[in-house]
């Protein structure tokens, strides 16, 4: 038996102890650290579904063609909600030059289909002749496509989308194959293309 001004807290203790009851209090605390555990845990899980969702309409792709000592270069970065296509000029000679262009325009972006129907075109710099280029320089031109263009053209031709890829901690997502090419109204004239899946809605 304790004696004592808090012999009854102590002894109460004691008995709590070798009964092996856990006491109140830190019955308390062991259930609010699970609480705190489980809330961790939830928040872990919508951190990487939010960013497993950003990264799933993230995507690069590239290809480059040369000319006479100009390389061309297509490439397009995917982001939600746009696409930008980017046309990089770069002169590879060892001495300034002039790349001249008929039809006053540097050319055209074409986005087709799998079938190679056409979805949609955009021009490269209207009212262009030509561009000076001196050594290593790089001329750039960016166009954006805005995802709506896509969505429009799906809800008109839904044997175009494939099934959604199911993907740990990742929102299912639908995807339309494209055929994106470069036209240059160049001389002579230059085209490439490249293949390209477009997260659409």
């Amino acid at each position: 038996m304790i004696n004592g001004p808090h012999s009854e807290k102590l002894q109460q203790k004691l008995n709590e102890i070798q009964s092996g009851q856990m006491p109140e209090s830190s019955r308390k605390k062991k259930k609010l650290s699970r609480n705190i555990l489980l809330l961790d845990i939830v928040f872990i899980i919508a951190i990487l579904i939010f960013y497993s969702a950003i990264d799933r309409d993230k995507k690069y792709e590239s290809v480059s063609i040369g000319s006479q000592g100009i390389e061309y270069i297509l490439s397009i970065n995917s982001l939600p909600k746009k696409h930008t296509v980017t046309v990089n000029i770069v002169n590879k000679k060892n001495e300034n030059t002039e790349i001249a262009f008929s039809n006053l325009s540097v050319g055209k972006i074409t986005i087709n289909d799998k079938f190679d129907r056409e979805i949609a075109s955009f021009p490269i710099a209207d009212n262009i002749s030509s561009i000076s280029l001196a050594v290593g320089e790089t001329r750039t031109y960016l166009i954006n496509v805005d995802n709506s263009i896509l969505n429009e053209y799906t809800k008109k031709h839904n044997d175009l989308i494939d099934e959604p890829k199911k993907k740990v901690f990742s929102v299912l997502n639908s995807e339309l194959k494209l055929k994106v090419t470069l036209s240059l109204n160049s001389v002579p004239q230059i085209s490439t293309s490249l293949n390209y899946s477009a997260n659409v809605d």
